[in-house]
């Protein structure tokens, strides 16, 4: 009997061990990859005129960019090529989100001055706005 308690307890330990090392690190891959479909979704998702709202989504660590893209290259350049769109994911996953870890806060924001009534159902290309829509889509993910 004192032998099985003492695998039991050695099994535990090693559980235990197991755990600590792999649960964190599931939680952060978790967390990159719920970050990175908010991310498609709310960009492939963003109405396009001038493509200046699609261009101007940010991804920030601990506290959300007031900053807007104005420029006419780079990520955040406005554009209205589905090429753009994958730029602008590719740009902004390589940036805080492959760094993300399970308890930051990460920010995924977009400062042009109508992002508000875009997201309010003043686009005929994006009624239901695009972020509740995305949020919806994710979460159904894994309900």
């Amino acid at each position: 009997m004192v032998e099985l308690e003492a695998n039991i307890e050695a099994f535990n330990k090693a559980m235990l061990a197991i755990a600590d090392k792999q649960v964190p690190e599931m939680a952060n891959k978790f967390k990159r990859v719920v970050a990175l479909k908010v991310l498609r979704g709310v960009v492939l998702k963003s109405p396009v005129d001038t493509g200046r709202f699609r261009g101007n989504w940010h991804v920030s660590l601990g506290s959300p960019t007031s900053s807007e893209v104005k420029g006419a290259e780079g990520i955040g350049a406005p554009d209205k090529s589905p090429a753009a769109a994958a730029a602008t994911v590719a740009g902004l996953e390589n940036k805080e989100i492959v760094q993300v870890k399970f308890g930051q806060n990460l920010w995924i924001n977009n400062n042009v001055p109508y992002a508000g009534r875009i997201e309010n159902g003043h686009s005929q290309q994006a009624p239901g706005g695009v972020v509740a829509l995305t949020l919806a889509e994710v979460k159904e993910e894994w309900d």
